[in-house]
């Protein structure tokens, strides 16, 4: 067993934030700090030597997960679960984490007015929050506030890493579907044949149902007529 003047050695290093590991093995640096805010209440306790330990393996479980690079729901959905054990009395302690239009965890850690809470950063902007809420209500020590801020740290990388993914992956379509039209439009020689080709293969990429208006102002007032179903070509008006 570690001693736990080195747990604590250990704990802080891994406490400090790291940067991003972006999809294409490039490393991103995250230099935003972590915003933890402390509603304190009750009454405070001391800090158990099991604590570091199991404060150290929360974190190196997260830094695992991180390697396996699972998709981005899953993460989120597993975060709660780890880190609920990581805290002392954990048995009264819930865990809450909203990002975009979804809660992971218990909401309740939401509404519990002792609770401490991170904002989870991506590109410089917070785009969600962790809740580590006490059921009855005490303080926070400084070694549980450490914690939040390195689960923070982490799970904010992970988002960022995942969103400049799905922006790579959104490019590489474009451009696919850019060469795509250029490549059969090069071969058309009339604008029908154009035509339909891009509502092809927009529609094809979007997938939807696409078409395109062309005519007069009176035309074009008209309720557009929908082109066929998608990889069928167009229709113009």
């Amino acid at each position: 067993m570690p001693r736990n003047d080195d747990l604590k050695n250990r704990l802080d290093e891994l406490f400090s934030p790291i940067p991003s590991e972006a999809a294409l093995e490039k490393v991103v640096p995250f230099e935003a700090p972590p915003v933890v805010q402390q509603t304190p209440a009750g009454t405070d306790i001391q800090v158990t030597s099991s604590f570091f330990q199991t404060a150290f393996e929360c974190l190196n479980d997260i830094g695992h997960k991180v390697d396996e690079k699972p998709p981005l729901n899953e993460f989120l959905q597993w975060i709660p679960w780890r880190i609920i054990s990581a805290f002392q009395q954990s048995d009264k302690c819930v865990v809450a984490l909203e990002y975009g239009n979804a809660v992971y965890g218990s909401p309740e850690a939401i509404q519990l007015p002792s609770k401490s809470v991170g904002g989870l950063r991506a590109a410089g902007n917070v785009v969600g929050w962790l809740y580590v809420a006490h059921i009855q209500p005490r303080d926070f020590v400084v070694s549980e506030s450490a914690l939040i801020g390195g689960i923070v740290s982490r799970v904010s990388g992970y988002i960022e890493n995942q969103l400049l993914v799905e922006q790579f992956q959104a490019r590489v379509q474009r451009e696919r579907t850019l060469r795509e039209i250029s490549t059969h439009v090069s071969s058309a020689m009339d604008l029908d044949t154009i035509l339909r080709i891009a509502i092809r293969e927009l529609g094809n990429t979007l997938g939807k149902r696409t078409f395109i208006r062309l005519g007069n102002a009176e035309t074009l007032s008209k309720v557009p007529i929908e082109g066929p179903d998608i990889g069928n070509g167009g229709k113009s008006e």
